[in-house]
Protein backbone atom coordinates (compact mmCIF):
# COMPACT_ATOMS: atom_id res chain seq x y z
CA UNK A 1 0.00 0.00 0.00
CA UNK A 2 1.03 3.58 -0.47
CA UNK A 3 1.99 5.82 2.39
CA UNK A 4 -0.76 8.27 1.40
CA UNK A 5 -3.42 5.55 1.61
CA UNK A 6 -2.02 4.40 4.96
CA UNK A 7 -2.31 7.97 6.28
CA UNK A 8 -5.97 8.20 5.21
CA UNK A 9 -6.87 4.75 6.54
CA UNK A 10 -5.05 5.21 9.86
CA UNK A 11 -6.50 8.64 10.54
CA UNK A 12 -10.03 7.70 9.46
CA UNK A 13 -10.01 4.59 11.70
CA UNK A 14 -8.87 6.64 14.71
CA UNK A 15 -11.48 9.32 14.07
CA UNK A 16 -14.29 6.80 13.41
CA UNK A 17 -13.64 5.19 16.78
CA UNK A 18 -13.99 8.51 18.65
CA UNK A 19 -16.37 10.87 16.83
CA UNK A 20 -19.87 10.45 15.50
CA UNK A 21 -21.45 11.34 13.18
CA UNK A 22 -18.45 11.86 10.87
CA UNK A 23 -18.66 13.30 7.36
CA UNK A 24 -15.84 12.49 4.95
CA UNK A 25 -14.63 14.38 1.88
CA UNK A 26 -17.16 14.44 -0.95
CA UNK A 27 -20.04 13.52 1.42
CA UNK A 28 -22.44 16.08 2.92
CA UNK A 29 -23.96 16.23 6.39
CA UNK A 30 -27.73 16.17 6.67
CA UNK A 31 -27.85 19.74 8.00
CA UNK A 32 -30.25 19.02 10.87
CA UNK A 33 -27.91 17.98 13.69
CA UNK A 34 -24.30 18.61 14.75
CA UNK A 35 -21.61 16.57 13.04
CA UNK A 36 -17.86 16.42 12.41
CA UNK A 37 -16.26 16.95 8.99
CA UNK A 38 -12.71 15.79 8.20
CA UNK A 39 -10.17 16.71 5.54
CA UNK A 40 -6.54 15.74 5.19
CA UNK A 41 -4.46 18.46 3.59
CA UNK A 42 -1.13 17.05 2.41
CA UNK A 43 1.86 19.04 1.29
CA UNK A 44 4.22 17.65 -1.37
CA UNK A 45 6.52 14.85 -0.24
CA UNK A 46 10.04 16.02 0.55
CA UNK A 47 13.16 13.85 0.13
CA UNK A 48 15.53 13.98 3.11
CA UNK A 49 19.07 14.36 1.77
CA UNK A 50 20.35 11.75 -0.68
CA UNK A 51 19.09 8.83 1.36
CA UNK A 52 15.90 6.90 0.68
CA UNK A 53 13.93 8.71 3.36
CA UNK A 54 10.91 10.74 2.31
CA UNK A 55 9.03 13.13 4.58
CA UNK A 56 5.24 13.11 4.23
CA UNK A 57 3.59 16.01 6.07
CA UNK A 58 0.24 17.68 6.27
CA UNK A 59 -2.66 18.94 8.32
CA UNK A 60 -5.69 16.99 9.47
CA UNK A 61 -8.61 19.37 9.79
CA UNK A 62 -11.69 18.26 11.69
CA UNK A 63 -14.54 20.77 11.64
CA UNK A 64 -17.04 20.79 14.48
CA UNK A 65 -20.24 21.70 12.62
CA UNK A 66 -23.46 22.90 14.26
CA UNK A 67 -26.45 24.83 12.98
CA UNK A 68 -26.52 28.61 13.36
CA UNK A 69 -28.15 30.03 16.45
CA UNK A 70 -27.29 27.44 19.12
CA UNK A 71 -24.48 29.45 20.68
CA UNK A 72 -20.83 28.64 21.20
CA UNK A 73 -20.81 26.43 24.34
CA UNK A 74 -22.04 23.24 22.65
CA UNK A 75 -19.55 23.37 19.77
CA UNK A 76 -16.74 24.41 22.11
CA UNK A 77 -17.23 21.28 24.25
CA UNK A 78 -17.03 19.21 21.05
CA UNK A 79 -13.79 21.01 20.14
CA UNK A 80 -12.28 19.83 23.44
CA UNK A 81 -13.15 16.24 22.51
CA UNK A 82 -11.54 16.60 19.09
CA UNK A 83 -8.38 18.15 20.55
CA UNK A 84 -7.96 15.04 22.69
CA UNK A 85 -7.77 12.72 19.67
CA UNK A 86 -4.12 13.19 18.76
CA UNK A 87 -2.17 14.55 21.75
CA UNK A 88 1.35 15.90 21.38
CA UNK A 89 3.95 13.18 20.75
CA UNK A 90 1.32 10.55 19.92
CA UNK A 91 1.48 8.08 17.06
CA UNK A 92 -0.86 5.84 15.12
CA UNK A 93 0.28 2.98 12.92
CA UNK A 94 -1.31 1.66 9.74
CA UNK A 95 0.38 -1.12 7.73
CA UNK A 96 3.77 -0.34 9.34
CA UNK A 97 3.39 3.36 8.47
CA UNK A 98 3.91 5.42 11.63
CA UNK A 99 1.94 8.68 11.63
CA UNK A 100 3.41 11.06 14.19
CA UNK A 101 1.81 14.03 15.91
CA UNK A 102 4.77 15.99 17.29
CA UNK A 103 2.80 19.05 18.40
CA UNK A 104 -0.55 19.70 20.03
CA UNK A 105 -3.59 20.37 17.89
CA UNK A 106 -5.05 23.86 17.66
CA UNK A 107 -8.39 25.52 17.11
CA UNK A 108 -8.89 28.01 14.27
CA UNK A 109 -11.41 30.88 14.38
CA UNK A 110 -15.06 29.88 13.92
CA UNK A 111 -16.70 30.29 10.51
CA UNK A 112 -20.35 30.94 9.75
CA UNK A 113 -21.52 29.88 6.30
CA UNK A 114 -24.73 28.71 4.65
CA UNK A 115 -26.71 28.15 7.83
CA UNK A 116 -23.82 26.33 9.53
CA UNK A 117 -21.42 27.44 12.24
CA UNK A 118 -18.19 25.48 12.35
CA UNK A 119 -14.94 25.51 14.26
CA UNK A 120 -11.90 23.99 12.53
CA UNK A 121 -9.55 21.92 14.69
CA UNK A 122 -6.16 21.17 13.17
CA UNK A 123 -3.38 18.64 13.73
CA UNK A 124 -0.02 18.61 12.01
CA UNK A 125 1.30 15.14 11.13
CA UNK A 126 4.56 13.75 9.78
CA UNK A 127 5.54 10.37 8.37
CA UNK A 128 9.13 9.34 7.67
CA UNK A 129 9.12 6.47 5.19
CA UNK A 130 11.96 4.52 6.77
CA UNK A 131 10.99 5.18 10.40
CA UNK A 132 11.04 2.15 12.62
Amino acid sequence: MSVDLDIYNGVFKAVDAALSPMVYPNISGDGTKPYYRINILKIPTTPLGVATTDIHEGIIQIDVVVMEGIGVISPQSRVATVLGLFPRNSRITENNTVIRFDRSGWQSPPIQSGGEFFIPVNFQFIVLTNEV
